[in-house]
């Protein structure tokens, strides 16, 4: 299997068109994580599952799964610090959306949310409350913004919609 084809796997595999079929000599595991085990952090796992320590909690430099001893069967990433993985037993989620409050993310958005976003281009808004301090008086405002959005204002999306450059790049077309 050629690079090119493992790259269009991968690519896919993220963007959720179909499941990654690897080459019998690479399935399985590639390191056991008892072996690396000095660069994890596995302080959120079940305290009775086998790869649970409390030896490097919160240590600077090492590795922490997000979705702790739950394994993610789906990513889907809209853009840069916006994300969500859906888990195995379905119980757990994690999403994370920057500029919107965690605590609306939590109550109102769900990962079937950002697929929609993600295959429809679409964009969702939201509405929350929040404090807002001026001339030392405090107030209680309402702001709308754009929740999800798969459109990235920092990166020039290349024809494929999967490659993207950084704007200012030299091989982006002039208009």
């Amino acid at each position: 299997m050629s690079a090119a084809e493992i790259r269009r796997q991968v690519t896919s595999l993220l963007h959720g068109h179909r499941q990654l079929h690897m080459p019998h000599r690479i399935r399985g595991p590639l390191v056991d994580p008892r072996s690396i085990s000095d660069r994890l952090d596995t302080s959120n796992f079940e305290r009775d599952h086998p790869l649970f320590s409390e030896s490097n909690r919160r240590a600077l430099g090492k590795f922490k799964s997000e979705t702790a001893d739950v394994p993610p069967t789906e990513f889907c990433g809209l853009r840069s610090k916006m994300y969500s993985l859906a888990t195995l037993d379905g119980t757990r989620s994690f999403m994370k959306a920057k500029v919107v409050p965690r605590t609306y993310v939590k109550k109102h958005v769900r990962h079937k949310q950002y697929l929609h976003v993600l295959n429809r281009w679409s964009i969702t808004s939201c509405k929350f409350r929040a404090f807002r301090s001026k001339n030392h008086r405090l107030t209680t405002r309402e702001l709308s913004k754009v929740c999800l959005s798969c459109v990235d204002d920092k990166r020039h999306l290349l024809h494929d919609a999967v490659h993207s450059l950084a704007y200012g790049h030299r091989d982006i077309p002039q208009l």
